[in-house]
């Protein structure tokens, strides 16, 4: 009789560069859970442009991301690099993210309560034409390990994985914008946000199935 084998268990092994030793990827486990929140939570408090609005805010970003990603892991959509130095936790129902960026603590720390309509009409939008897509809901690398090829390991993994457009939101900063071309992502314009009375600038990017 066949046995039905978990695919959070599976681990695989991702070549970045010939030259490189290949890295492990794998679904995120229940026991890292908390430490996938903690790596989120250190990666977006050290971004430059995002630094100045989660400043004293490091417990509630730590539960938000908690909980984003204990509900990904439930559908197996968050995955973990070289034990847990980076994570990339995905969705295929966006609603589920902007009802609970909606609670009212969580609103308050992103400054989103008038703009996650204006985001989802944009998404949906751009989006009109693929009956079937997925979302990339937040991707990041613990700080000392940045630069060691972990992102692109991540990335690599989910593009392997599924055969569906792709759709991020990504602040507007050089560095992030080139990661996500280098995959093939094509940016959608801009939309400016009012957060904390200062202008950020989110870049819809989509990427297209390879056929």
């Amino acid at each position: 009789m066949p046995v039905a084998i978990d695919e959070r268990r599976i681990s695989r092994k991702i070549s970045i560069q010939p030259d490189q030793e290949e890295l492990n990827v794998r679904p995120v486990i229940k026991s890292a859970i908390k430490e996938a929140a903690h790596i989120l939570t250190e990666a977006y408090q050290s971004n430059k442009t995002l630094k100045t609005y989660f400043e004293k805010s490091e417990a509630v970003l730590f539960n938000l991301f908690r909980n984003m990603i204990q509900t990904a892991w439930n559908r197996s959509s968050a995955i973990q690099v070289e034990g847990c130095k980076g994570v990339l936790v995905w969705s295929d129902q966006p609603c589920h993210w902007s009802q609970l960026i909606q609670t009212s603590k969580y609103a308050r720390l992103l400054s989103f309560c008038g703009h996650k309509s204006a985001l989802d009409k944009i998404r949906r939008h751009i989006m009109a034409e693929y009956p079937k897509y997925i979302i990339i809901s937040f991707i990041g690398v613990l700080v000392q390990e940045q630069g060691k090829g972990y992102g692109k390991a991540l990335m690599t993994y989910l593009l392997e994985k599924v055969n569906v457009p792709i759709y991020v939101e990504v602040i507007n900063d050089t560095k992030s914008v080139k990661f996500f071309e280098s995959f093939g992502f094509v940016a959608q314009g801009e939309m400016p946000l009012i957060v904390k009375e200062q202008v950020v600038y989110l870049i819809p990017m989509v990427h297209e199935p390879t056929l």
